[in-house]
């Protein structure tokens, strides 16, 4: 159902198109073309307003030769089409889509603002001229029912209704008139969307109303039809605002870096240098001058400097984050403060925010099944629609043609196949913005289910429950040394320098070592053993101790030696996540056991389980073994969400009922998971089930009122108890009551202590 063209052409531009994947279809039609290169047209396709026009759609485009997949969201409008590029092209495809009466456009094309500026501002003046329209028809409408029968003088009538019928004509014409327009195209292509119904319920109503303004028999309901143009218009109205902020996102996201970036060269005296590109000029090793105020181009790792970034962008997070040398930044985050130098390691679409982006289109175009079912029965039930409304207007015609007209309009205007189309994606549309809110991205809308049930919480251990990153647990110094342990830390510093490795960022989180460090020269790695140099006049060598590790509690360990020694011994343990204690007691307040699966050594496992109070704890397992004791935990008849990050966790992810991966995890992790945590929200898997229920508990609630709604009130317009007024209202407000029903999940409170809300 085409709503309003805005000189958006056909073609779609390459910057739609995702990157050629080689694979097997889902859905080939031979075997030939079984092993064809794949790409991937994202769109946003305006003018889709209901199940039946993602049927059409779809119906179309399968057949052809070429398409693998087709993949409509009604309520986003979002598509994601898998073609062979060698069969089918871009443009062809939006040409077959524009057939039908639909403007495609490219999801990821650069900035499309205005245009959706242009489309929502002429919805806003059509919306407008059908509410000062009704205003004004009332108006004239008004004596005719606050008057008895002969009251009304009829040349007082007779001017009346031709005042109302002039009114009528803008709503008709403008306002109206894209509603009209998509379902003549629908019909042309013998497809029955719900702007068929609506446009039935409009012309039928101005039909009868202007013979009976003519002839001055009869009566006139150009006030219900003004009122229900307004009514529909103005639920449009709303659910594209909420569709153009899902788009505006998913565009931030993937153009936060456009515009220039300050990158610092040598000369050829060595001498540092700093020049303007353009970001599309970065190469990955580039290294950058953030200022503050400015945007970090790409991803990358600060090299010198700190200060708070606003990560927004990414987490929706608000508040500053402190970043320091040697931490991880994103491109599109907010220097706020101080200037910092950056490695740039990543730039375009290897970013973290294009691939956040890339998410949120996958979402935004997911199908869940009841979705599928509710829009492939949405053609049958807009037939019965009409079907009602002509049997209707067929029983009482030989008894009362005026009565039998009321009963058609009202059947028309009261039946609400918006609201049955809406119940099911609603919900699922204001459960991933909420989910998109804690930091988890939805890449399968059907874990929504299993999630809803999960009474077990398995997690990997390094990266996920433990950070990335060590800290200094203990310094012993050797009885013969005359250093302290001060010292020890300060010499052990300056010869790591600042390096990446993950002790070397563990030793300048010590406050022994924020102060001046003693110089080091003369420094030169040992592949396998550490790092050496000179400190002070002495030959240092710090790194792997002679003997291996030689203390209890599996901890890392590392030597300080000089000419004569041992000088110290250095204890690293890992640094638990800041969020996996409050994490894990907020599950196990919910209700749902917890377990940690790891494959490293039993007592570095069982040493961190002991810090966060969880039982069931393994370690030392290969991938194989964390299946297994999955398996184990689901004959027990548990429904077990699996959390991981690792290469290793991919068949653990892919053998759990609902599994979620960290988005600073390995690609092949994250494609296995159902869902996919921002790195630093693991408290917010305490809420995913409650999320669930929730969702699934409104989504029944939605189809329970859609369905209800219709049972009952048609019959009760098909007898005549329903005006035709009444009925518009009730459509309007059966639409508007899904909708703000489905808004409740975003309302969700958060309990635990360790979810700030955005």
């Amino acid at each position: 159902m085409k709503m309003e063209s805005v000189g958006l052409t056909a073609a779609v531009p390459d910057v739609a198109l995702k990157g050629v994947t080689p694979g097997t279809s889902r859905s080939t039609s031979g075997s030939e073309h079984r092993d064809a290169p794949l790409r991937e047209l994202a769109l946003v396709i305006d003018g889709v307003v209901c199940g039946a026009c993602t049927v059409a759609i779809g119906d179309l485009l399968r057949p052809q030769p070429g398409v693998r997949s087709v993949q409509i969201n009604a309520l986003t409008r979002q598509a994601l089409i898998e073609f062979e590029p060698a069969r089918i092209s871009a443009a062809r495809i939006s040409e077959l889509i524009a057939t039908l009466g639909y403007s495609p456009r490219a999801s990821d094309a650069p900035s499309q603002e205005q245009a959706r500026r242009t489309i929502r501002k002429a919805l806003l003046w059509r919306t407008g001229i059908a509410w000062l329209a009704m205003m004004q028809i009332m108006m004239y409408a008004w004596p005719a029912y606050q008057t008895a029968p002969g009251e009304l003088l009829p040349d007082h009538a007779f001017l009346l209704r031709w005042a109302q019928w002039i009114l009528s004509l803008p709503v008709i014409l403008v306002a109206a008139s894209p509603i009209l327009g998509a379902a003549w195209s629908g019909l042309r292509s013998r497809t029955i969307n719900m702007d068929v119904t609506v446009s039935a319920a409009i012309v039928l109503t101005f039909v009868a109303s202007t013979h009976a303004t003519f002839s001055g028999k009869g009566e006139v309901w150009f006030d219900s039809l003004a009122m229900f143009v307004a009514l529909v218009l103005t639920v449009r109205y709303l659910l594209l605002r909420g569709q153009h902020a899902l788009e505006s996102r998913v565009e931030r996201l993937s153009s936060v870096v456009a515009g220039h970036a300050k990158r610092i060269v040598m000369d050829v005296t060595g001498a540092e240098r700093i020049e303007s590109v353009d970001t599309e000029a970065l190469r990955e090793g580039d290294l950058v001058l953030v200022s503050a105020g400015a945007v970090v181009p790409g991803d990358g790792r600060i090299e010198e400097g700190h200060s708070a970034l606003n990560e927004s962008i990414l987490t929706g997070e608000s508040m500053p984050v402190a970043r320091k040398s040697g931490d991880r930044v994103h491109a599109g985050t907010v220097n706020l403060s101080a200037q910092i130098r950056v490695r740039v390691d990543a730039l375009g679409a290897s970013t973290r925010a294009a691939e956040i982006a890339t998410l949120m289109r996958r979402v935004s175009a997911a199908r869940f099944t009841a979705i599928d079912r509710a829009d492939r029965w949405a053609p049958y039930f807009l037939a019965g629609v009409l079907l009602c409304a002509a049997l209707g207007m067929l029983y009482w015609w030989p008894h009362d043609t005026d009565r039998a007209l009321s009963v058609a309009i009202a059947v028309l205007m009261v039946t609400c196949p918006c609201a049955l189309s809406l119940a099911t994606p609603a919900a699922m549309l204001a459960a991933v913005g909420r989910l998109a809110r804690l930091g988890v991205y939805l890449r399968k809308p059907a874990a929504l289910l299993q999630l809803a049930r999960v009474s077990h919480v398995v997690f990997d251990k390094t990266g996920t429950l433990s950070a990335d990153a060590l800290r200094v647990e203990r310094v012993f110094v050797a009885p013969a040394s005359t250093l302290s342990s001060s010292e020890a830390l300060q010499i052990a510093t300056a010869l790591e320098g600042q390096g990446f490795h993950p002790i070397a960022s563990a030793l300048r989180q010590r406050s022994e070592v924020q102060g001046d460090l003693p110089r080091a020269s003369e420094q030169r790695e040992i592949p396998g053993v550490g790092v050496e140099g000179t400190v002070a006049g002495r030959r240092y060598q710090f790194g792997k101790p002679a003997g291996g590790s030689i203390l209890p509690g599996g901890g890392v360990h590392c030597e300080l030696r000089d000419e004569q020694g041992r000088v110290a011994l250095i204890e690293f343990s890992e640094r638990i996540r800041s969020e996996a204690l409050e994490t894990v007691r907020a599950l196990n307040r919910e209700g749902l056991a917890v377990s940690v699966l790891s494959g490293d050594s039993p007592d570095q496992t069982k040493r961190l389980a002991r810090e966060l109070g969880v039982d069931g704890v393994h370690g030392g397992l290969s991938a194989e073994g964390k299946l297994a004791e999955l398996r184990s935990l689901q004959h027990g008849g548990r429904v077990v969400l699996a959390v991981g990050d690792g290469l290793n966790d991919g068949p653990l992810l892919a053998g759990a009922d609902v599994s979620a991966a960290l988005v600073t995890g390995a690609p092949a992790t994250q494609a296995a998971a159902d869902l996919v945590i921002l790195g630093e929200r693991l408290s917010s898997i305490a809420l995913l089930r409650k999320t669930a229920q929730t969702t699934i508990r409104i989504i029944h609630q939605n189809l329970v009122w859609a369905l209800g709604y219709n049972v009952v009130c048609v019959p009760l317009a098909v007898w005549g108890w329903i005006s035709p007024g009444w009925a518009s209202v009730g459509m309007a407000a059966s639409s508007l009551l899904v909708l703000a029903n489905a808004w409740r999940i975003s309302r969700i409170p958060v309990e635990s202590k360790a979810v700030a809300e955005p």
